[in-house]
């Protein structure tokens, strides 16, 4: 039972179902941690440095699409489960699609004036792109439906999909990168069309139209919040292969890539967890409850991982990333740190939006990622990837700082929903 403050009791009988979703969501997050995680191993275990730093360029900008589409997508319906309509949900999967087969259009274009390794890269990212966004926002229009099955039998079946490919390409012996990268994209697609129920939940123009218009004004501050969070997330490929060349940019993603698990687990949880933060603060919670619950998970998080990747010898490291492993010591120290600590940063925008702050959450996350950019580019003018690696470790001590103060300055504040034209009173 629980009493709310208001003097309610209410029973808190959905405790197996927060358990069921718990497993559901872990299931699908695991696979969707292997199965980007299994791409990134393969490229580099069968490309030379260079090659997969070209490849992570593509891949950064992937990523950086990510949380731009999400704004669009997945975050109106993760704040809105509580009047969720059938066709929010058509709408959000058609916007996923339609966003990122426009952005594809310009990645194509630019391919073309770009050197080789990078311009192949680039050529098919941008074929694959609107596969993975659309796939992303499918996954999501589950969790706000409150049917993490769905979600799970997606994600899993994308990992089975993407195997099934790598071990075929093996037989074949076409490993190089663009090989890969199809194969892990045709996966992603393969999961929309299979995943029952998935019928109703089409690409039409127009319902992405539709639904663009109903959260028109929650866009204003949710879309500028995201495109800084891919741009200080995943310019920074781009930065180092200007600087210390394509070899730069394969250490850091080299390094990154043994924090893959918690970096994909934490970046897929983060709408999960919002769901569960909007329920959690309307039942009466405190905010410093849920802000500093959710960062020492986070936190406990990037202890388990970072010794983990420590852990692992050269044997297994050199064939898991090939040449690129014997870069790794440069980055992997400033980078369990940043993963460590950064549970802080993490946590405070999420409260914020639970609470519909969206403006404030717009706020930080402008300081934040200004602090991150500078931060890491201070670094590779510094010490080129081992310079980037400490400048995101810089980075992420500043911005905890940031999110304590910030929360501790809106914990009394008023909520505006931005889907209706009325203040509603913090609970």
């Amino acid at each position: 039972m629980i009493v709310s403050r208001h003097g309610e009791r209410h029973d808190d009988g959905n405790h197996r179902a927060q358990l069921t979703r718990g497993t559901w969501g872990l299931i699908s997050q695991g696979s969707n941690m292997l199965g980007n995680m299994l791409a990134s191993v393969f490229v580099a275990s069968h490309a030379s440095p260079e090659g997969f730093g070209a490849w992570t360029i593509g891949y950064s900008l992937a990523l950086a699409a990510l949380p731009v589409c999400r704004a669009l997508a997945a975050q109106p319906l993760v704040l809105n489960t509580h009047r969720l309509q059938a066709s929010d949900s058509s709408g959000a999967a058609s916007a996923g699609f339609w966003f990122g087969l426009c952005l594809s259009l310009p990645m194509f274009a630019v391919s073309f004036f770009l050197g080789p390794l990078i311009a192949k890269a680039l050529l098919i990212f941008s074929l694959c792109l609107p596969f993975f966004l659309w796939q992303d926002s499918l996954r999501f229009v589950f969790i706000a439906r409150r049917t993490p099955a769905r979600t799970a039998a997606m994600d899993a079946w994308w990992l089975v999909a993407e195997v099934i490919g790598f071990v075929a390409l093996l037989w074949s012996g076409h490993t190089g990168f663009v090989s890969i990268t199809a194969v892990w994209a045709l996966g992603a697609l393969s999961s929309c069309t299979l995943c029952r129920g998935t019928s109703s939940l089409g690409v039409h123009p127009r319902n992405a139209l539709q639904f663009a218009r109903r959260n028109m004004r929650a866009y204003t501050s949710l879309v500028p919040d995201a495109v800084l969070t891919g741009i200080a997330g995943n310019l920074l490929p781009s930065i180092l292969a200007i600087v210390g060349g394509l070899s730069s940019t394969a250490a850091l993603r080299a390094g990154q890539v043994l924090f893959g698990p918690v970096n994909v687990l934490t970046a897929g949880l983060l709408p999960v967890i919002t769901t569960e933060a909007v329920r959690v603060l309307q039942s009466g919670t405190s905010v410093w409850r849920v802000f500093q619950g959710w960062s020492l998970v986070l936190g406990a998080g990037g202890a388990i991982f970072s010794f983990i990747a420590f852990a692992i010898p050269d044997s297994l490291g050199s064939r898991l990333l090939g040449a690129s492993w014997t870069l790794v010591p440069l980055v992997i120290l400033p980078l369990a740190i940043e993963s460590i600590i950064r549970g802080p940063a993490r946590s405070g925008p999420l409260v914020l939006r639970a609470r519909h702050l969206l403006s404030d959450a717009l706020i930080l996350r402008v300081l934040s990622s200004l602090v991150v950019l500078v931060c890491a580019v201070i670094g590779v003018m510094c010490g080129r990837a081992t310079g980037a690696a400490w400048g995101l470790a810089a980075g992420a001590l500043i911005n905890g700082v940031l999110a304590i103060v910030w929360i501790q300055f809106t914990k009394s504040r008023v909520v505006t929903d931005p889907w209706s034209r009325r203040d509603v009173a913090e609970p």
